[in-house]
C-alpha cells in the first residue's frame, strides 16, 4: 500500500516556485541616444563615476577581480554580492537627476535580465554607457579583461560602444552561469519531494533528486545561491523516511 506522506504532490511548479530561467545569448546592446534638454544633460554629465566607485570599495573593499581568494588566503566576496552592492552605488549616483529623464526605469532596464520570450526593452547609450563606466572601475584583473571586451563595437569598426549591458551580463555568465531563480525552481522540488513506495516510480525520482541536487551545487559554486540543505545527507534522511534504497 503507497503512503499518501510520502507520495509527491500532483504538481511541483506552484504559485510559490520560482520560474527558472537560464541565461541567454549574449547579443550586442541597441540604443538610442537620448533626447535630453540641455539642462537635463547638464546634470547627466556632472554624474561623478570616480565617486560611485570610491563608494563601492568602501563597501566591498576592493575591486571585483572574479578571483575566489585572495594572495592572503582570505575569500573574496561572492559575485551575487558585487552586483548587490553595484546596482545600489549606480542607482545612488542618478538619484539627483530629475524625473522627467525617466533615469530610474532607463537604469533598471540595463540591468533587467530577459526571460526567454521576452521583448527587448529601449536602451539608453548614456545610461548604458554610464553603466559601463562605473562597471570598468570597479573590476579588475580577469573581470576587468571580461568587462573591457565591450568598450568598443563587435562589427569589424572598432567605434567605442561601452556596451554596459553586454559586459554586466558577460560577468553574470561568467561568475553566475545558474540564475537564483532556477536553483529556488530545484530548492524548491527538493523541498517537496516525497519518495513513493513503489517500485515502478522511485528510479526516476532519485534520479529527479540529484538533477535538482546538481543544479543547486552549480548554483552554490558559482556564488548565486548557498543550499542550506541539500546533498547526499538530504537523500538519506528521505530515503529512511520511505524505508528503501536506491537500487
Amino acid at each position: 500500500m503507497r503512503s499518501d506522506a510520502n507520495s509527491l504532490p500532483e504538481t511541483l511548479d506552484g504559485e510559490n516556485v520560482h520560474n527558472a530561467r537560464t541565461r541567454r545569448d549574449n547579443w550586442p546592446t541597441t540604443t538610442t541616444d537620448g533626447d535630453f534638454p540641455a539642462a537635463h544633460r547638464a546634470l547627466f554629465n556632472k554624474i561623478d563615476t570616480v565617486k560611485a566607485t570610491v563608494d563601492l570599495f568602501r563597501i566591498t573593499g576592493g575591486p571585483f577581480t572574479g578571483k575566489t581568494y585572495l594572495a592572503n588566503g582570505r575569500s573574496c566576496g561572492s559575485f551575487t554580492k558585487f552586483l548587490i552592492n553595484f546596482r545600489a552605488v549606480v542607482f545612488r549616483s542618478i538619484a539627483g537627476l530629475p524625473p522627467a529623464m525617466s533615469a530610474v526605469n532607463l537604469t533598471e532596464a540595463i540591468f533587467y535580465e530577459l526571460r526567454p520570450g521576452d521583448v527587448s526593452t529601449e536602451y539608453v547609450t548614456e545610461f548604458n554607457q554610464l553603466i559601463f563606466n562605473i562597471l570598468m572601475a570597479a573590476c579588475d584583473e580577469e573581470a576587468l579583461n571580461i568587462v573591457l571586451r565591450y568598450e568598443r563595437s563587435a562589427d569589424g569598426q572598432q567605434e567605442v560602444k561601452k556596451d554596459g549591458r553586454r559586459a554586466l551580463f558577460a560577468l553574470m555568465q561568467t561568475y553566475s552561469p545558474v540564475s537564483t531563480n532556477a536553483a529556488n525552481n530545484a530548492k524548491s522540488k527538493l523541498e517537496s519531494t516525497r519518495f513513493k513506495q513503489d517500485k515502478s516510480t522511485i528510479n526516476q525520482q532519485i534520479t529527479d533528486f540529484y538533477i535538482n541536487v546538481a543544479v543547486l551545487e552549480a548554483a552554490r559554486d558559482n556564488g548565486s545561491w548557498r543550499p542550506s540543505k541539500c546533498g547526499p545527507s538530504s537523500l538519506r534522511q528521505s530515503r529512511a523516511r520511505t524505508g528503501r534504497s536506491s537500487s
